[in-house]
């Protein structure tokens, strides 16, 4: 008997002994954060020190979201190995509020413990679902979202899933709209905060991320497809919003050409509603009923995002930073109007928000190796509202098995793109994140997702060594206290504004995708570096540093904008392009005669019958004959209105194929020269607008039409994609100097140093 209880006793021993060697060591002081700018940089500061802002984070998935998991803590120390600090981890009110009222943060203290065991001196970011959860969604059907245009599909309840999978489907999910959810969410928001700051757990938090929405991504339910919110709380919603608006119901009537409404009868728009009648843009007179709602409905989205903000920023105790997923306006596949975010600058102008953040954009032609890299929302603009921009890096590099004949070629191609996605980050100023869908054997072909072997995407040395390498030519700058600055001297100028008076309707608006996804796409293959503002920035910006300005979807334009670009952008020989309809809408009505006045060219109205393409006049065809681009493709399908130039003093650039009408055009006026191109094309091959920055004075680092360049922080990147090795390429840079080198493999990345021409990375 004795011998039992001694043996007990020494087992109980080796547990406990066990207990203390695994138990995870907690930050001694809590950590304090904050975004303030740094060498003319928004910066990510931990206790007062800048930090270079390269992050990686879990997802959300089944198998790759809990941090204390097998693949988690490897791939989590792996990142920690090399030197990052920051880490980003997914919780949601789904996973801690329970159906008592009660909310049991345990999990999300389990997550920080599995982080600080694989990183001991971590610091935390959480992303914080704030939906409800589906037993809250079950007891209260009348707060859930509605669609115009189809049945809310029953949730999927079973097998083990994320709760956010489905996402992008028309499923249940709770409005928006809802005020019993936005209250109850808001009191759990606080309730996590006061929780878990006071825990051991909780010293190692540094910021919240407020997500809800598609993915979080707070795109309103079902956008990429359907046309929300005809739900009772939408309704209620869209009626208190419209009282706010309109003093009376006389003044609504007016507003919305309807003598027989009433506040108390008002719907939210049906699909006939929803309908454009002036092609793809809205009559600002016979549909203010559709342009109303669309506007309530965004304003709703950032009210709800400050909202949220503003309680996590309120409650946690000591200082801490607070961003979301907003922003973006590449790659949001023609949906702007139905659920994108067009409230950009109140949520800028909001001081309980330190950073947004996006994906990278995956359309069009994005995800393959030899592709563009690109930010999904105009960071300058965050740049100049000194707010921090993180890009989601979750694309794979696509590497094969080792055990593959063709690994090196992928080794080689992959460190490439990860290069080129990090890279052009940083040399925005910016920051990123690493979103590890890897470890759960998830990944993304062509936008489709498909599944493989379980392994981190970036977990191969070769690519950890270029992360490292990156990472520390950051803080090598930052220690040099060296001040960020763009080398652009190109800006495209967007709005988001003006897309409440076009098409909402899927595939009924392809100008606007035209001239910001493919716009900014033929730029980049232009060998000049640029940069991308909102509309609302432009009395922010240093127009010395610019020699060419290209307005894109900018629809419309106020008089004092008008003014403004009159008196500080159209002179000093600066050449400025425009987009198809500038400053079209006008007051009450669209006017041509408006665009006419504002881009010097006179203009008249045309009507197009087939799919559309350009024929390039001689003067930009003999520049592009090389690349035979003597045709530009726009689209598949005629749209209205369509425009073209009507004046005798215009140089022509193309013709519509179709009726022979002038499309492109120039003219050069007393202190500037005016560009017009009435039908942006998507053809690469046929890229008008590179021949046009060709002659500009923007420093063209390239004559390559398949390269791409970065350029800022005194730094240059060239990519290029091609199929032998060996090749000699040359960049010329802004001081006079040719820097040659030789291409060593596919996917070649060249980071060199702008100002003495010393290459820094290069092939593998």
């Amino acid at each position: 008997m004795r011998f039992y209880i001694l043996l007990a006793l020494f087992l109980l021993c080796i547990q406990v002994t066990a207990q203390k060697n695994t138990k995870v060591k907690m930050p001694k002081k809590p950590l304090s954060a904050k975004v303030d700018m740094h060498l003319n940089r928004p910066a990510v500061f931990i206790n007062g020190q800048p930090q270079a802002s390269v992050i990686y984070g879990l997802t959300d998935v089944p198998g790759g979201r809990w941090s204390w998991e097998e693949q988690a803590q490897h791939n989590l120390g792996v990142f920690c190995e090399r030197g990052v600090r920051m880490y980003q981890l997914d919780i949601s009110f789904e996973q801690m509020w329970k159906e008592d009222g009660s909310l049991d943060i345990s999990l999300a203290q389990r997550q920080i413990r599995g982080l600080l065991k694989a990183c001991p001196d971590a610091a935390l970011f959480f992303r914080l679902h704030v939906n409800a959860p589906f037993w809250w969604m079950d007891k209260h059907q009348e707060e859930m979202v509605a669609f115009a245009d189809t049945i809310a599909h029953p949730r999927l309840d079973y097998g083990l899933m994320s709760p956010i999978l489905d996402d992008p489907q028309p499923r249940e999910r709770v409005s928006l709209a809802s005020e019993k959810w936005v209250k109850e969410s808001s009191e759990m928001t606080r309730l996590f905060c006061k929780k878990l700051a006071k825990t051991p757990e909780g010293r190692a938090v540094i910021g919240i991320q407020v997500a809800c929405g598609v993915y979080g991504e707070w795109h309103y339910w079902g956008f990429a497809k359907n046309e929300p919110d005809t739900g009772e709380a939408m309704t209620k919603h869209f009626r208190k919003w419209t009282r706010e608006k309109y003093q009376n119901e006389v003044e609504l009537q007016a507003a919305w050409q309807n003598d027989r409404i009433s506040f108390e009868e008002i719907q939210v728009p049906d699909m006939n509603a929803r309908e454009t009648t002036q092609g793809i843009f809205r009559n600002p007179k016979t549909e203010q009923f559709a342009i109303d709602y669309y506007r309530c409905q965004h304003q709703l989205v950032s009210d709800r995002i400050i909202h949220f903000a503003k309680i996590i920023k309120e409650h946690w105790p000591r200082p801490i930073i607070t961003g979301t997923f907003y922003g973006y306006f590449f790659s949001v596949f023609g949906r702007e109007v139905a659920g994108g975010h067009l409230e950009l600058q109140k949520i800028m102008e909001s001081p309980h928000l330190d950073y947004l953040a996006a994906p990278q954009c995956y359309v069009p032609n994005a995800r393959k190796n030899g592709e563009v890299y690109r930010s999904r929302g105009l960071v300058t603009s965050c740049l100049l509202n000194k707010k921090l921009w993180l890009d989601e890096m979750d694309f794979d590099p696509n590497l094969h098995f080792h055990y593959d004949k063709n690994f090196p070629k992928t080794l080689s191609a992959g460190r490439a793109a990860t290069r080129r996605n990090m890279i052009h980050s940083l040399l925005k100023g910016m920051g990123l994140w690493f979103y590890e869908f890897g470890i759960t054997g998830m990944e993304f072909d062509d936008f489709h997702l498909k599944y493989i072997p379980s392994r981190g995407y970036w977990d191969h040395p070769a690519l950890m060594d270029d992360i490292e390498t990156i990472k520390t030519i950051v803080e090598d700058k930052m220690e040099a206290q060296e001040p960020y600055s763009s080398d652009a001297d190109v800006l495209f100028v967007f709005d988001t504004q003006s897309s409440y008076y076009t098409a909402s309707l899927f595939n009924k608006n392809p100008m606007t995708v035209l001239s910001a996804d493919w716009g900014t796409l033929a730029a980049y293959r232009s060998g000049i570096a640029f940069d991308a503002i909102h509309l609302s920035d432009l009395e922010k910006v240093n127009w010395q540093q610019y020699k060419a300005v290209i307005f894109g979807n900018t629809y419309q334009l106020s008089k004092k904008q008008k003014e403004y670009i009159k008196e500080h952008i159209a002179k000093d020989q600066r050449h400025l392009i425009w987009l198809y309809a500038p400053a079209l809408v006008e007051g009450q009505s669209l006017s041509v005669e408006a665009v006419s006045q504002l881009i010097g060219l006179n203009l008249k109205q045309t009507t197009l019958k087939d799919k559309v393409r350009l024929a390039l006049a001689q003067e930009p065809s003999q520049y592009l004959a090389k690349q035979n681009s003597l045709i530009c493709e726009v689209s598949k399908e005629a749209f209205s209105p369509a425009f073209a130039v009507a004046d005798e003093q215009a140089i022509p650039l193309g013709v519509y194929q179709e009726n022979g009408q002038v499309a492109a055009a120039y003219k050069k006026l007393d202190k500037h020269t005016s560009w017009y191109i009435a039908a942006p094309n998507k053809e690469e091959k046929s890229n008008l607008l590179r021949y046009i920055l060709g002659q500009t004075a923007a420093h063209q680092y390239t004559d390559d039409p398949n390269a791409v360049v970065y350029a800022g922080w005194g730094l240059l990147f060239y990519y290029n994609y091609f199929k032998k090795e060996g090749e000699k390429r040359s960049v010329h840079l802004k001081n006079g100097k040719k820097i040659t080198f030789t291409l060593p493999n596919r996917g070649c990345g060249v980071l060199i140093d702008a100002k003495n021409g010393k290459i820094l990375m290069q092939g593998s």
